[in-house]
């Protein structure tokens, strides 16, 4: 009965993280001229499984914007960075204004389940637009620190600035799911016309008391998370 129960609140807790996702990957970003999307692409969604490790290796963007949306954004991450936390079964998903891939990753509580997933955005209104990106990106943080849900309710731990593309923050919280508590991590950054969303969460193991806290604190992931935010700009302008 724990395994099943167990197993529920894993794929809940994957089936939020993907609606919010593709959700956010449709809203809109702010206004500027350009197309409304790039004609080259399908305008329906497509899903792809891949295991093969990342070809990211930070550095920063390449060329000047406005940029386009990587191809494969699973290649955010280098082999070895991904072997490092653990970043597995990588799913890619495409729509004409994002790019994103979630990974599953190692725990780094002990005893929880984890996920990694980064995601590149274009404003809505106009894909090539920076203002556009400039105003989405202060929605990315207002969402990400918004306490008011009370479908999954939120407590902010650290909002920071970070020194990232033009303009970057790292954000903790807590959250509670079903009453499964998670840690979750987040690096939002702006280079030109693209938004970069990288979010690692944990949450506590299925059989964890419901009095336990949220598994991790923020002095366990900041590391983590620079690491990742820095190497997935480089897939910007490849």
């Amino acid at each position: 009965m724990w395994i099943v129960i167990g197993g529920g609140v894993v794929i809940l807790l994957l089936v939020v993280a993907v609606v919010v996702m593709l959700i956010r990957g449709g809203e809109g970003g702010g206004e500027g001229g350009g197309p409304v999307a790039d004609p080259s692409k399908k305008p329906e969604e497509t899903t792809e499984e891949t295991t093969e490790g990342g070809g990211g290796e930070g550095g920063g963007p390449k060329g000047e914007p406005p940029y386009a949306l990587p191809e494969d954004p699973c290649s955010a991450f280098s082999e070895a960075t991904a072997g490092e936390y653990g970043l597995t079964d990588g799913s890619k998903s495409l729509t004409d204004t994002s790019s994103s891939c979630m990974y599953t990753a190692e725990s780094l509580g002990g005893d929880g389940y984890a996920n990694v997933s980064v995601q590149y955005q274009v404003p809505y209104g106009g894909s090539d637009s920076i203002e556009g990106a400039k105003t989405q990106f202060q929605d990315n943080v207002e969402y990400a620190t918004d306490e008011s849900s009370d479908i999954i309710p939120t407590k902010v731990h650290e909002n920071e600035e970070l020194n990232l593309g033009e303009e970057a923050a790292i954000i903790f919280t807590t959250q509670e799911i079903a009453g499964t508590k998670s840690s979750v991590a987040t690096v939002l950054i702006r280079e030109g016309n693209i938004n970069v969303e990288v979010e690692f969460t944990e949450s506590n193991a299925y059989d964890a008391p419901k009095s336990a806290p949220a598994p991790l604190k923020f002095d366990d992931v900041e590391s983590m998370m620079n690491a990742l935010g820095d190497e997935s700009l480089g897939l910007i302008g490849s």
